[in-house]
């Protein structure tokens, strides 16, 4: 499943949308996310993290001027552990 975000953004679209999900081996995956098909209000990527869909990430919202960070865990319902 392809990660999914709904937002909006200072009320501008950004210019680099991206998710960094820290894997437990200890490599990075970059996830551009791009506008989810008729609204523009959901960012998805094109492909889902490598399993398993437990992991560290950070959501990277950048304009040319201005940028923010935003930590999170993604962690599996109960009954989907692998």
């Amino acid at each position: 499943m392809a990660l999914s975000i709904l937002m909006t953004y200072r009320g501008v679209r950004t210019s680099t949308d991206a998710v960094n999900v820290r894997l437990a081996r200890g490599a990075v995956e970059r996830h551009d996310l791009v506008p989810a098909d008729g609204n523009h209000h959901v960012l998805e990527s094109l492909a889902a993290p490598a399993e398993p869909h437990e992991f560290e990430g950070e959501l990277l919202l950048a304009r040319s001027v201005d940028s923010e960070r935003f930590p999170f865990t993604m962690l599996e319902a109960e009954r989907h552990h692998h």
